[in-house]
């Protein structure tokens, strides 16, 4: 009767261990992809040009066309922040703000 009563103890205590997470196993995760409706249109290759509004921000902040192709280079990379608001995507990387369109028009670009 006490091996069972030590053995059902074990048990007790190994499953309290497992649920604290100090198991040996290791960590699962899991990757969520969202579906093409959700994120919006592809990111677009390479810039295809300004607005005047970019180009003015730009030169207000210093930011130079190599820039702002590295801001979009990083979302292409998964290093950026990204997200699709109506008609054009919102990037941010290394404190620098890039809205482009689909079709690759840089709309804002500013720090």
């Amino acid at each position: 009767m006490q091996r069972l009563s030590i053995l059902a103890t074990t048990v007790a205590l190994a499953g309290a261990l497992t649920a604290c997470g100090t198991s040996e196993s290791e960590p699962t995760t899991e990757t969520v992809e969202q579906s093409a409706e959700q994120q919006g249109p592809e990111l677009p290759a390479s810039i295809s040009g300004y607005s005047e509004e970019a180009r003015s921000d730009m030169a207000e902040d210093g930011l130079t066309e190599v820039d702002v192709q590295g801001v979009l280079d990083a979302a292409r990379d998964g290093r950026a922040e990204v997200e699709f608001d109506d008609v054009h995507w919102e990037l941010e990387f290394n404190e620098i703000d890039v809205d482009i369109t689909p079709d690759g028009l840089v709309t804002e670009a500013d720090r």
